[in-house]
């Protein structure tokens, strides 16, 4: 009893959000000076530092990012699936990583239902 109780829970919570709004996943990322990344999975040349940090972002949302190296004389982006540990220090003021943090989820819905739900 208890179970389809949750499971019927379950999914009228899916057909409002599919009806009546989207869930929005963010991810904050912190940056770092004088990093590089240990391993790069992709580079990407021309790219300004916003651009690299949304196509880690977008990559992360695949498991495929973790950490973007950028270097600002250079303008080339670094994907990779460093962590922490992995990044190396580096001499170079032009260098440094930004890390994908903590995820973030908010459910964004019409306002006519933000008043049911007040």
């Amino acid at each position: 009893m208890t179970f389809d109780l949750i499971k019927t829970t379950f999914f009228v919570l899916v057909f409002i959000i599919l009806q009546c709004g989207a869930i929005i996943i963010e991810k904050d990322t912190r940056f770092v000076n004088r990093k590089c990344v240990g391993t790069s999975r992709m580079t990407l040349q021309q790219y300004s530092k916003i651009e690299c940090v949304q196509k880690c972002h977008e990559e992360s949302t695949k498991g495929l990012c973790n950490v973007a190296g950028y270097n600002k004389a250079t303008k080339t982006c670094y994907l990779s699936m460093d962590n922490h540990q992995n990044v190396l220090d580096v001499n170079d003021e032009l260098s440094g990583v930004y890390f994908m943090e903590k995820v973030n989820v908010h459910l964004h819905m019409p306002l006519e239902l933000q008043f049911v739900f007040d």
